[in-house]
């Protein structure tokens, strides 16, 4: 598996989903993305070290540039 790594952009995302990362991520780090699942509507990625899984638009890195590391459940 590849190493991927983003920054949170502290915006985007429902306003529960924003509030809930603003408490788990700042903007200056870069976070490993490990794995996540990509649906018919929303994305979601899961970090290294961090419970949980984190709407996608919320990081500089489009869920399509690392697609090989998420499940895929739509059809």
């Amino acid at each position: 598996m590849r190493l991927m790594k983003t920054k949170f952009l502290n915006r985007n995302g429902y306003p529960s989903e924003l509030k809930a990362a603003q408490e788990v991520f700042n903007t200056e780090d870069e976070y490993e993305i490990i794995g996540g699942s990509v649906h018919s509507s929303s994305s979601y990625y899961a970090f290294r070290g961090i419970p949980g899984t984190w709407n996608t638009v919320m990081f500089d890195v489009r869920w399509e540039d690392v697609a090989d590391l998420l499940e895929h459940d739509y059809h």
